[in-house]
């Protein structure tokens, strides 16, 4: 017992030797490493979105495929599932709800990289975020 004591108060007295030896003399501490900037003005929730193929035409949604821009917030339907798009802070919540199985599907995500599955009565319908600005999101909506 004595000796893991004197270990353990060794290891102690070595680690505040280190820690006193580092402060106030030599060079000045050097400055915290910043964080990295995000790669995509979309991803912060500002900037340009990218291009979606059917604009912002919501109906192009009902056979169940379509790229469109969205103005949150925002209720459509795809392939029967109703979808909700709503924008808060740059945090896109995706709700997705099949009445006539009762599966339903919330997802919220920050920057183009969220993605909300949901079965219905004809399949899978999946919604991918794929920018986001401001109220505004790109939404790639596919189903199986």
């Amino acid at each position: 017992m004595g000796t893991r004591t004197s270990v353990r108060y060794g290891v102690g007295a070595v680690l505040v030797a280190f820690a006193l030896a580092g402060c106030g003399h030599g060079a000045a501490p050097s400055p915290p490493p910043s964080a990295p900037a995000p790669s995509s003005a979309s991803v912060a929730g500002s900037g340009p979105l990218p291009p979606a193929s059917d604009g912002t035409n919501l109906d192009a949604c009902k056979d169940g495929t379509c790229q469109v821009q969205v103005t949150a917030p925002a209720r459509f339907e795809v392939r029967g599932v109703k979808t909700s798009v709503t924008v808060n802070d740059g945090q896109v919540t995706i709700e997705q709800t099949d009445d006539s199985t009762g599966s339903s599907s919330q997802v919220t995500v920050s920057g183009p990289s969220g993605t909300s599955t949901v079965a219905s009565d004809q399949g899978q319908v999946t919604v991918s975020l794929r920018g986001v600005s401001g109220n505004q999101v790109v939404l790639d909506i596919s189903s199986s």
